[in-house]
């Protein structure tokens, strides 16, 4: 018979520090991105055949603590959706995230044959220093940002090794 299964997780105050901690490798140190806050939501993971083959369907919050370190990035986000670990593909039909001074919404399939869109707006480039850092890349942003900056686009490919496409605009 062929193997199956399904799991159903219901998540409640998961540090957002010590998951991204978990889930950080040498490629990707997420652990950099120094986040402050707690997850909750539910996620159900089903699979035919190999467990390689999961799809993974969930509804996340993350809620900012009331007191955050000063090195800490505090989030407040909702994210809903389903991840493909055979194809590789996120599908998200929604997704928004604020920090202090950015903004990020995304919705549509990151996959090979479709396009995730997304926006970002920000105040502050300085909070992209982790985020870069945590995608691996040990780049510093040279430039200081005086007003505001947008960036609107899209994604493809696949969660590991995604093509980003868009228009940047920047205010002082």
């Amino acid at each position: 018979a062929e193997q199956q299964g399904t799991v159903h997780l219901r998540l409640r105050n998961i540090s957002a520090k010590e998951l991204t901690s978990t889930l950080s490798t040498r490629k990707h140190p997420l652990r950099k991105l120094n986040l402050a806050g707690n997850a909750s939501g539910t996620l159900e993971a089903r699979w035919r055949g190999s467990p390689l083959n999961v799809e993974t369907i969930f509804a996340l919050d993350l809620a900012p603590p009331g007191i955050v370190g000063p090195r800490e990035l505090p989030v407040k986000a909702h994210a809903k959706g389903v991840y493909r670990a055979q194809s590789g593909e996120l599908e998200l039909s929604e997704f928004n995230a604020n920090t202090r001074a950015t903004q990020v919404h995304a919705s549509g399939r990151l996959s090979s044959k479709a396009a995730l869109q997304f926006s970002v707006n920000t105040s502050d480039l300085a909070e992209w220093q982790p985020i870069l850092a945590s995608f691996g890349e040990d780049v510093h942003i040279p430039v200081t940002l005086h007003g505001r900056a947008a960036f609107n686009g899209n994604a493809t490919g696949k969660l590991a090794d995604p093509i980003i496409s868009g228009e940047l605009q920047a205010e002082d």
